[in-house]
């Protein structure tokens, strides 16, 4: 399978063998029985909604989740040609095949977040006990006041 992407940030050229169930070379798991385990379906899906600072939850109902172990040959994943992943070698731990799955999302639930304000403190809160770690100076509960 060869899929380009318009960016190409999600090219991807594989090859699977749906005739074989072997772990790739290198895999992490012992096992194609340990590496199921990881084959999902996972059962939300989540989502950040500026609009009302909250968090977004959908229950996502599947039936005939059947993943069956495949080997595979990956030539392309463009995801992986970020910046940030420079210097990283990805590993395939094991690759599934799905199919005739039939799925059906609930309706989402709103979580609200705690208020910017709230947040941002504990940023600053954690700036300063990052910073407190590295230096070895704490803040004792007197403002200005620090100890050893």
């Amino acid at each position: 399978m060869t899929v380009q992407t318009r960016d190409h940030g999600g090219d991807l050229d594989v090859t699977a063998d749906l005739a074989t169930a072997t772990l790739p070379l290198g895999s992490p798991f012992r096992s194609v029985r340990d590496a199921r385990r990881f084959a999902g379906p996972l059962p939300f899906t989540f989502d950040y909604e500026p609009e009302t600072h909250a968090i977004i939850a959908i229950n996502a109902l599947r039936t005939n989740w059947r993943p069956a172990p495949v080997a595979v040959d990956v030539r392309r994943v463009s995801f992986f040609d970020q910046a940030v992943f420079e210097g990283c070698t990805p590993v395939l731990a094991a690759a599934f095949h799905v199919k005739d799955v039939d799925y059906r999302w609930a309706r989402g639930v709103r979580y609200a977040l705690p208020d910017r304000e709230v947040r941002s403190r504990s940023w600053r809160d954690s700036a300063e006990s990052a910073d407190a770690a590295r230096t070895g100076e704490y803040r004792d509960a007197k403002p200005g006041r620090l100890i050893a």
